[in-house]
Parts: C-alpha cells; sequence; structure tokens
C-alpha cells in the first residue's frame, strides 16, 4: 500500500484519531477511551470520541508549549520531532500523575491519560495554575528507550 492510499484509507477509517498514539504504541501510556485498528501491516490508535481527543490535544498543546524553552524547541508547538514529541507526551504524564499523587511506581507504569487527566480536571480548574516546572523536569528526565 503506497503512502497517499494508506493516509487516505486512515482519514476515512479514523474519525478522532488519537494525539498519544505515538507513547500508546510504543507502550509507555494507556486510554481507557482509545482502540487500536490494523490498516494494512500498521497499527493506528483512534479515541472514542471527538470531546475526548480534543481534550488531549488542547492539553499536548499547552504541554508543548511549556517545555518548549526546556526543549530547546521554537517555533511551532505543533511540530516536533520523534523523540522530543516522546520526551513531551510520555514525561509530561508521569509529570502530572506524580503532581496529582497517583501511584506511577518505579520504575514507572503505563499511566492511563484519560484517567489522568480526569484527575486533574478534579483538582485543578484552569490548566494554566498548574505547576508546569514540576511537570516539565519529568519531560527532560524522561530517555526514550
Amino acid at each position: 500500500m503506497d503512502e497517499n492510499e494508506y493516509r487516505s484509507v486512515r482519514d476515512t477509517l479514523v474519525s478522532a484519531p488519537c494525539v498519544f498514539e505515538k507513547t500508546i504504541l510504543a507502550l509507555k501510556t494507556q486510554c481507557s477511551k482509545a482502540s487500536r485498528k490494523n490498516i494494512a501491516e500498521r497499527e493506528v490508535v483512534m479515541c472514542a470520541s471527538a470531546h475526548y481527543a480534543a481534550r488531549c490535544n488542547d492539553w499536548l498543546l499547552l504541554l508543548r508549549q511549556k517545555s518548549q524553552f526546556a526543549l530547546h524547541t521554537a517555533g511551532p508547538v505543533a511540530v516536533l520531532p520523534h523523540g522530543k514529541e516522546m520526551k513531551v507526551q510520555a514525561g509530561g504524564m508521569l509529570g502530572l500523575c506524580r503532581l496529582l499523587e497517583l501511584d506511577v511506581g518505579d520504575p514507572p507504569v503505563r499511566p492511563d491519560v484519560f484517567a489522568v487527566l480526569e484527575a486533574r480536571d478534579q483538582h485543578f480548574a484552569d490548566s494554566d495554575v498548574l505547576p508546569f516546572d514540576e511537570i516539565v523536569r519529568e519531560v527532560v528526565h524522561f530517555r526514550p528507550r
């Protein structure tokens, strides 16, 4: 299957793509609202709801923005190289878990993205008041394989 055909089929089958797809497929996170589908020899992750996907996307954009200086990136925060994106996604989830005092174990287990964001919404009415220095510290220290 060529790349253009794959993208066309993917866009048709996946109405709400998961923004944490990289870390879910790398087994660094999990999500109770995500499901997997195989397209040809590739695996994609999709969200159960466009509303949940938008919430995760908003969180990820904010996390990328707050991590820009620590990751030595400039320009649009929507595009990061794979390694830095893994650090933002997985490290950001671990940092948020530690901030919310959710047990992640040592070595860390795979946090449930949906559950962590639900806990964040219960503890903090506004994401802008989060102490991002603590979360970004986990982003910086996260080491993908």
